[in-house]
């Protein structure tokens, strides 16, 4: 390369999506899920979160994920979790985040 120029290198981002049982707004999702991907978002990936949230949690602590979720360039939906009964409320989450997904 001669002297004097410059050459700009353009990469695509790496896509993540990043689906969650565990909420955001659970203090899981805040001190090991929310930081993880914010630092890995530095690293010139576009991430999407998909979670689940129970709907205390998410009254408490939604406008905090969000903010953070937005700073970093963060892609965040949710869907409501839903905890009864036992084992067709998880299927029923389950069903859900695909549908979320594919919407």
């Amino acid at each position: 390369m001669s002297k004097g120029v410059i050459k700009f290198v353009f990469m695509k981002k790496n896509r993540v999506l990043y689906i969650s049982y565990d909420g955001l707004t659970d203090s899981l999702g805040q001190a090991q899920i929310l930081p993880y991907l914010i630092n890995l978002s530095k690293l010139y990936y576009e991430i999407t979160i998909l979670s689940t949230e129970k709907e205390d949690n998410f009254l408490k602590s939604n406008e905090f994920v969000k903010k953070a979720c937005d700073s970093a360039g963060i892609r965040w939906e949710c869907i409501k979790y839903t905890k009864s009964p036992p084992v067709l409320s998880t299927i029923s989450d389950i069903v859900r985040l695909r549908i979320e997904l594919l919407t």
